[in-house]
C-alpha cells in the first residue's frame, strides 16, 4: 500500500529526474542545401557533402550546472568507431516555457573516404557544467568508401593494416616490386592511441638485411588526441637507393612517442609484415608498352568505340659489349590482364570477366567514366596503364578549337591554334598532340606547355614519314579529372623541298649530314618510343642527359633508314641526341 509520504517522495524523485534531463534534438537537416526528411545522409557519387543542421536543446531544470555547457557535433565511421568532432559551440539556455537553446551548424563537411561503406553516423552531444552528457538521435550516413573489414594486423609491436600499393593495388605474397630505373609507392595504416598534447614520430625504413644499411623512406608526425588508424600515403622506394645486387631488402617501421614537453621519447620498432611474412623489396624489370587509348568525348546516347592498346612486354635482351657479339633478344609478352573502371566520384573496381589484352565497354553512358588496364607478369609484378576517359560531350561548355592548317613545306611553322572559353569555373586546360599515326593508331600525349586557352606549337624537326600530319586537341580538367574533350584539328606539312630546306635545328649540311639525306627524329616530345629516319649508323646513336652523362637506351634497326629507340627506362626530362663523329645534335623532351 502506497502511503502519502511515499507518494510525495516518488513524485519528487520523478520531477527531479525529469527536470534534470536535457533533451537534444536535430532538425532543419540539409545536405548540399537540399532538405533531408528521412534522417539519412547519402554520399551517392559525391566525394564530399556540406551538411547544415539546427540543434534544439531543452530542459526544465534552470540550474547553472545544467543551462551552461558546450555542444559538440560528432561523426563515427561506423557505430563502433571512436567519435570525430566536426562542430562545437558554447551554450547558454534562455527561459521561455522551458529553458531552451537553438544552435545552427551550417559548415559541417563530411568526406566519403572517412566513412565505412556499411554506414556511419552523425549526432549532437551536449555536455553540461557537471560533465553530464546528452545525445541526439543518430543521423545515418551511407555510401562511404572505406572497406568494412580491415585485415587482421600481423605485426607484433606496432599495429598496422592495409599495406598496399598507392595505386590501390594489393601487395601479393609479401613482395613489393620496384621496376629498374624507376620507383614504387605504397601506403599503410598504423594504429595510434595518445592523449591531447602528445606527439609521435613515425619513420619507415628500407633496410639491407645483411648489409646493415638503412634508407629512410618516409617520416611523418602524429600530434594531438588520436585513437584510431592513421593513414600514411605515398611511401616511396627508389630503385637506385638500395644495392639489390648484394643484399635482401626489407621494411622496418619505427614509432617514437614523445612526452608533452618533447624532452623524452619512447621508441618502438618492428619489421613490417603481411600474413606473418616479412615484406621483401624485389627489383624487377619494367613492363613496357602498357598503353591504352583513347579518350572519347561522346554525345548523349552515343556508344563507346572499342579501345586500342599496345602489347606490353618485359625486355630480357642481353646486350653485347665486345666486338663480334650478337645481341640476344628475349621479349616476354604479357598474357595476364585486369581491366578496371571508376565513375567520376568513385573508386577503381575490377570489371568482371575483363581479363584480355583488349576491352570494349559496348555501353552507353550517362556520366563520365574512366578505364585503366593492369598488366600482370608472373602473378605478382604488375604495371598500370595510363587512364582513359569517356566523357559526356557537353556542348554547353563551348570547348571548341580552330582550325585545320595546311603548310607548304616540311619546315613551315603553324599559326596559333585558338580555342573558345568554356562556360565553367575553376578548371584548367591541357593541350594534347597526336604523334603516332602509323597503322591508323592514335597516341595522344600531353604537351608540357599546353596549359592556356590557345596554343602555339613549334615543330623542332622537318616532317618525316609519319609526321606530315599532326593532330591537336584540348582537354578541360576539373579536380584533376578530364571532364571534356574538344574536337581535334590537323596540321599538314608538305614534304616538298625537304632536301633543299634548312633543318629546323639549324644544322648546316656537312659531309657527315649531307643535304640529300637529312636525319629527322620523331615524335618530340616523346613518350616511350621515338624514331630516327635517315642514313645513320645505329652504333653511333647516343643520348646524353643535361649533365653530359651518356644514357643507356634500347635501339633497334627497323629498316635500312629507320631506327627505333626505346626510352622507357629513362626518367622524364630534357636530353640531347647525337650521332657520334657527326655534327648532328637534337634536343629531346621525355614526358
Amino acid at each position: 500500500m502506497i502511503t502519502l509520504k511515499n507518494y510525495i517522495l516518488y513524485l519528487f524523485l520523478f520531477q527531479f529526474t525529469l527536470y534534470s534531463q536535457v533533451t537534444v534534438k536535430t532538425n532543419e537537416l540539409k545536405a548540399d542545401n537540399k532538405s533531408i526528411t528521412d534522417n539519412t545522409i547519402a554520399f551517392n557519387s559525391n566525394l564530399a557533402i556540406n551538411v547544415s543542421l539546427n540543434v534544439h536543446l531543452e530542459t526544465s531544470n534552470g540550474s547553472v550546472d545544467n543551462t551552461f555547457g558546450n555542444l559538440y557535433v560528432y561523426y563515427k565511421k561506423n557505430e563502433t568507431d571512436i567519435p570525430m568532432q566536426v562542430g562545437f559551440h558554447s551554450v547558454t539556455f534562455y527561459l521561455k516555457t522551458y529553458y531552451t537553446s537553438d544552435i545552427l551548424f551550417n559548415t559541417v563537411t563530411l568526406h566519403k573516404n572517412e566513412f565505412y561503406n556499411t554506414g556511419g553516423i552523425l549526432y549532437a552531444e551536449y555536455k553540461n557544467n557537471k560533465n553530464q552528457t546528452y545525445q541526439s538521435t543518430k543521423i545515418a550516413v551511407t555510401g562511404g568508401s572505406l572497406a568494412t573489414a580491415p585485415p587482421t594486423p600481423t605485426n607484433q609491436k606496432i599495429v598496422t593494416q592495409n599495406l598496399k600499393y598507392s595505386d590501390d593495388i594489393p601487395i601479393i605474397n609479401s613482395k613489393i616490386f620496384v621496376p629498374n630505373n624507376t620507383s614504387t609507392l605504397f601506403d599503410l595504416e598504423i594504429y595510434k592511441s595518445q592523449s591531447e598534447g602528445q606527439t609521435s614520430a613515425v619513420n619507415i625504413y628500407a633496410y639491407e638485411e645483411f648489409g646493415k644499411k638503412e634508407i629512410l623512406l618516409k617520416s611523418t608526425a602524429i600530434g594531438g588526441y588520436f585513437d584510431s588508424y592513421f593513414l600514411i600515403k605515398n611511401i616511396k622506394i627508389n630503385y637506385d637507393a638500395l644495392d639489390f645486387a648484394k643484399y635482401t631488402c626489407k621494411l622496418r617501421i619505427e614509432v617514437r612517442n614523445y612526452s608533452k614537453d618533447l624532452s623524452t621519447y619512447q621508441p618502438y620498432t618492428d619489421i613490417l609484415s603481411q600474413n606473418k611474412q616479412d615484406i621483401t623489396i624485389i627489383l624487377t624489370k619494367p613492363i613496357l608498352s602498357n598503353n591504352i587509348s583513347d579518350n572519347q568525348s561522346l554525345t548523349i546516347g552515343e556508344a563507346v568505340k572499342p579501345f586500342t592498346s599496345d602489347s606490353p612486354y618485359v625486355d630480357f635482351t642481353i646486350p653485347c659489349n665486345y666486338r663480334g657479339c650478337n645481341i640476344t633478344s628475349d621479349y616476354r609478352y604479357i598474357t595476364t590482364f585486369k581491366w578496371q573502371t571508376r565513375s567520376e566520384a568513385g573508386n577503381w573496381s575490377d570489371i568482371p570477366n575483363a581479363n584480355n589484352k583488349d576491352f570494349s565497354p559496348n555501353s552507353v553512358f550517362s556520366e563520365n567514366v574512366y578505364y585503366r588496364r593492369i598488366a600482370i607478369y608472373n602473378g605478382e609484378n604488375f604495371s598500370i596503364s595510363n587512364t582513359i576517359s569517356i566523357t559526356k560531350n557537353d556542348q554547353s561548355l563551348q570547348n571548341a578549337i580552330c582550325c585545320n592548317q595546311t603548310l607548304p613545306l616540311s619546315t613551315s611553322q603553324p599559326q596559333e591554334i585558338t580555342g573558345s572559353v568554356p562556360t565553367l569555373e575553376n578548371f584548367t586546360y591541357q593541350w594534347q598532340i597526336c604523334t603516332n599515326l602509323q597503322n591508323n593508331s592514335l597516341n595522344w600525349i600531353d604537351l608540357p606547355n599546353g596549359k592556356s586557352q590557345n596554343y602555339k606549337h613549334t615543330f623542332t624537326e622537318p616532317a618525316g614519314r609519319w609526321t606530315g600530319e599532326t593532330s591537336f586537341r584540348r582537354l578541360i580538367i576539373k579536380n584533376s579529372i578530364i571532364i571534356n574533350t574538344s574536337n581535334s584539328i590537323t596540321i599538314s606539312r608538305g614534304r616538298s623541298s625537304l632536301a633543299s630546306s634548312k633543318p629546323l635545328n639549324n644544322i648546316e649540311p656537312t659531309e657527315e649530314t649531307p643535304s640529300n639525306n637529312i636525319v629527322s627524329t620523331y615524335p618530340n616530345p616523346i613518350n616511350n618510343l621515338f624514331y630516327i629516319e635517315g642514313a645513320t649508323d645505329i652504333n653511333n646513336v647516343v643520348i646524353y642527359d643535361s649533365f653530359g652523362q651518356k644514357i643507356d637506351i634500347d635501339k633497334h634497326q627497323k629498316s635500312d633508314n629507320l631506327i627505333e629507340v626505346n626510352t622507357s627506362k629513362i626518367q622524364p626530362g630534357i636530353y640531347i641526341l647525337k650521332t657520334d663523329n657527326t655534327s648532328f645534335s637534337k634536343t629531346l623532351i621525355k614526358n
